[in-house]
């Protein structure tokens, strides 16, 4: 994908981001979605998901299948809402593997409920598909293996393209990937995991146990991790795609001798399942490529783990697809829309507005420019021409921003007015730090106040240093991301600490802590001036 695709793909996002939360907070769809003539053919749902009932109806002479949300009295505005998010989320998606959504539509019976209008997939799950394959021995012997590593593959592009569009799917599984009637897999109900969450309805998820055996063992235990939330991530999709790789082999979910609980459990202590056989007699071990990718995509630590991309193209070979069928998504690392509807506010919208105007995708309007809450100008900002890079090639002058795909704020790194560092929305001037290079690929930064970066003992940095500063090690992370290292400090002896966005020790006037092993606080995006 050529880079002026790839900036253009940062700007959609940060657009959809923004027409996200207006119509959350107006409370109000694209008059285009919605959809004439569409017609109900059951009288009582055919099926019914994790969040929703399904009926079957027909639009423009096609089948289609109609979800709504089972909602709560208590809650069926905040289910709304969140409905909003998900139909914005899916409408502009197009690819061979994600399921087309056609629009939406009030034409239920008994009910006037909004609903999704999606193509009625006949042969249903990819849970369901296989099963009934394998019962009529349709899968079996070599071929078995040259079908199953294609729809893994076809899994694996779309939740890559979902990836490129800034979206994490939050409940991968084979329940919620659907075959056309090319035997095709396609993803569906990405996002709805969120659903659940953001309510305190007790949803049941069609698999049960709220998908614990595909979940990543971050989302069960995000403090074992360092984490402070249970929001799905580009990473946690990541280990969901290997365990749907052993139960498309095996049939079952992971881990399905265990309860949910208990495969939650192991999970977290690191253990994984057996390397999967094919059933049937005869059946061989999965083929050793897939597994080392299984692997690579269930590592422990979430950083460890593989991009979509990399496992799209591992797969690519693995399928054997041809070259010129094979899409290379570029995955954003940035780029996750992942919202908390609950707290979506003005100034929350102003700041995703600002970076907007700070990359010249829309002129500030004078209502804008005027907002007294904010107290902010443009004049400054959007002059600078900011490039973000896949593996970082540091300027003489950066901007430090945090790397966690959920922080939608923009938050950079800024010397504050008591000469301390700290974390806010927004890029300004205070963001501007010089780079001087050191010896054995060390650096130090000067901030905007003239003076340098440094350490207080071994647990706050702030930016006073007359000299010197504090020499930083610059690692390179999955997604285009980088952590600081922090070693040869006095009181450190051999150790080596790293650098988080988390405010440091309050009795320092304003101080970034330091962590002594890396964890999602300690991943920057650095972006050149």
């Amino acid at each position: 994908m050529a880079s002026t695709d790839a900036h253009f793909s940062r700007y959609r996002n940060k657009l959809r981001k923004l027409s996200i939360k207006l119509s959350i907070t107006h409370e109000i769809l694209p008059s285009a979605l919605i959809l004439k003539g569409v017609q109900c053919d059951s009288t009582h749902s055919i099926d019914a998901g994790g969040f929703g009932d399904v009926y079957i109806g027909t639009y423009n002479g096609i089948k289609v299948a109609l979800k709504h949300l089972r909602t709560h009295p208590n809650i069926d505005n905040e289910v709304k809402q969140l409905f909003y998010r998900e139909t914005l989320l899916w409408k502009d998606l197009m690819n061979a593997h994600i399921i087309q959504f056609l629009g939406i539509t009030e034409d239920l019976p008994r009910e006037k409920q909004i609903c999704m209008v999606i193509p009625w997939m006949a042969n249903g799950s990819l849970k369901s598909f296989v099963a009934a394959q394998r019962k009529k021995g349709a899968l079996e012997g070599d071929g078995q293996v040259v079908t199953l590593d294609k729809w893994l593959y076809q899994i694996s592009d779309g939740l890559a393209y979902l990836h490129a569009e800034g979206i994490v799917h939050g409940d991968l599984h084979g329940g919620n990937v659907l075959i056309d009637q090319n035997e095709t897999a396609c993803l569906t109900d990405f996002g709805m995991a969120l659903v659940a969450e953001s309510t305190p309805y007790a949803y049941n998820s069609r698999h049960g146990g709220g998908a614990l055996h595909w979940n990543a063992p971050e989302l069960s235990d995000p403090e074992h991790f360092g984490l402070e939330t249970r929001r799905p991530t580009f990473q946690s999709d990541v280990f969901s795609f290997a365990c749907v790789c052993v139960e498309v082999y095996t049939g079952a979910p992971p881990f399905h001798k265990f309860s949910p609980i208990q495969a939650a459990g192991r999970y977290v202590m690191g253990q994984r399942p057996d390397r999967p056989t094919l059933p049937g007699e005869g059946g061989g071990l999965m083929p050793d490529a897939l597994w080392s990718l299984t692997n690579a995509c269930w590592a422990q630590n979430p950083w460890d783990r593989i991009s979509t991309k990399e496992a799209t193209s591992t797969m690519a070979q693995i399928a054997r697809i041809p070259a010129d069928t094979f899409m290379d998504y570029l995955v954003d690392g940035d780029s996750a829309v992942s919202l908390d509807a609950r707290s979506l506010s003005y100034d929350t919208i102003f700041d995703i507005a600002q970076t907007m105007i700070r990359d010249s995708i829309v002129s500030p309007s004078e209502e804008m420019v005027g907002h007294s809450s904010a107290n902010r100008t443009f004049s400054e900002s959007s002059s600078w021409n900011v490039v973000t890079n896949l593996r970082p090639q540091l300027s003489d002058y950066i901007a430090i921003r945090c790397g966690p795909s959920y922080d939608i704020l923009m938050r950079y790194m800024k010397v504050t007015d008591t000469n301390g560092l700290t974390f806010s929305p927004g890029l300004s001037g205070s963001a501007k730090f010089k780079v001087m290079y050191r010896s054995n690929d060390k650096i130090a930064l000067i901030g905007s106040n003239g003076m340098y970066v440094n350490m207080y003992y071994v647990d706050d940095v702030k930016c006073e240093g007359p000299k010197g500063g504090l020499d930083l090690g610059l690692e390179y992370e999955p997604n285009g991301l980088v952590s600081f290292a922090i070693f040869g400090y006095q009181g450190m002896a051999d150790k080596t600490y790293y650098l988080s966005w988390e405010p440091g020790n309050p009795a320092y006037n304003g101080s970034l802590a330091v962590k002594r092993q890396k964890e999602a606080t300690c991943f920057f995006h650095i972006e050149n001036f």
